[in-house]
């Protein structure tokens, strides 16, 4: 992606670099012309020239635009559409647009044949046979999708056996634990809660753990090959067949962790009611800090973070779906509600910070 986009002639200089085969050949200076991998600016301009590349096509091919526009991280496209004919016109119109612009996109899926069909077999997934069978699967954002099923599954990192177990291999495994939409949240959260307990602990990053610790790691490592089991549509059940969508939302806080997690309502013309997960975000409580005064977050206040994070998400979420939808927030804490009830003024600052933007986001 990176070398399909070329940098303006007088910047070009800032690109140069000194080479030779041997000490015994004389250096020779080149100068790189496109963008270039390892500088700080280059996701930022292969972004950004993708976003031009669709403003550039809005009144040629809108909709392949949107998509580019909204559908996009980094150089992977996510998206799905309600016809087969629509997704035919969609390949046909984004493969156009991105083309104009030297972006030639390869990899194509699709959970109907006859879109695969309709797509050369060079643009398609090499993973992949034409006749998708029930164990073909894409790795999508750090999730496993089986076309097949149109599910997201959860496919858990190969562990090393590394004895003894210290901070840094903690980190390093929590680490591989990927999951950008929070579906494994309420597992993934307990992998933060124990790196807490290290850094309270004061362990240096190659200090073997105790026996006691490294036995909790170890048990919270092996439980996580569960998760195989568990999946989740990736179609959220709303359409043109849909009349009404409501997005509601959920907050819940304890002593160690606080969270939160958006669920799509949605009912067709025919009655049918479906409930999909969409997305959930879970945080630790922040520690003590005696040295620099800090207390420890009191229950109310834990529960206003949770609701804050929500209504992040349903900003997030919101102008992902792009449909119309009423959302409802829910919480079960009387002093939060109470909070977010009065104008910002009345409370001190902590409070005063978040009930403002809480109430500025979901107005």
């Amino acid at each position: 992606m990176y070398r399909m986009i070329n940098v303006v002639e007088q910047d070009q200089p800032l690109q140069r670099i000194l080479w030779r085969e041997s000490v015994d050949e004389r250096l020779r200076t080149y100068q790189l012309t496109t963008v270039t991998y390892g500088t700080s600016s280059a996701p930022y301009l292969a972004t950004r020239s993708l976003k031009r590349c669709a403003e550039e096509g809005e009144k040629t091919h809108p909709v392949a635009a949107n998509v580019i526009k909204n559908n996009f991280y980094v150089d992977d496209m996510l998206a799905g559409v309600h016809t087969v004919d629509e997704g035919k016109k969609l390949f046909s119109d984004v493969q156009s647009l991105l083309g104009s612009a030297g972006f030639n996109l390869r990899k194509w899926h699709s959970n109907q044949q006859e879109i695969l069909n309709n797509i050369p077999s060079y643009l398609r997934d090499k993973r992949d046979v034409l006749n998708i069978d029930t164990t073909s699967t894409v790795k999508t954002l750090g999730l496993t999708w089986e076309p097949d099923s149109d599910l997201f599954w959860f496919k858990m990192p190969r562990w090393k056996q590394t004895s003894p177990i210290t901070q840094r291999v903690v980190l390093s495994e929590a680490a591989r634990l990927f999951d950008p939409y929070g579906l494994a949240g309420p597992v993934i959260v307990q992998a933060k809660m124990f790196l807490q307990v290290l850094w309270k602990g004061k362990y240096s990053w190659d200090e073997p753990l105790s026996m006691t610790l490294q036995s909790q790691w170890l048990e919270f490592r092996n439980s996580l090959d569960r998760l195989d089991a568990v999946s989740v549509p990736r179609w959220i059940a709303f359409g043109k067949n849909v009349i009404s969508c409501e997005l509601h939302g959920f907050c819940d806080a304890s002593e160690r962790a606080y969270g939160a997690v958006i669920y799509l309502r949605s009912v067709t013309r025919e009655g049918q009611v479906s409930h999909r997960l969409v997305m959930a975000k879970s945080k630790v409580a922040p520690l003590e800090d005696l040295n620099k005064r800090k207390k420890k977050l009191s229950i109310p206040r834990l529960e206003l973070s949770s609701a804050l994070v929500l209504a992040h998400l349903y900003e997030t979420v919101a102008a992902s779906i792009q449909i119309p939808t009423n959302a409802y927030f829910w919480t079960d804490s009387t002093i939060v509600k109470c909070w977010l009830s009065s104008h910002p003024s009345r409370w001190q600052v902590f409070v005063a910070n978040r009930v403002s933007e809480i109430q500025h986001i979901s107005r």
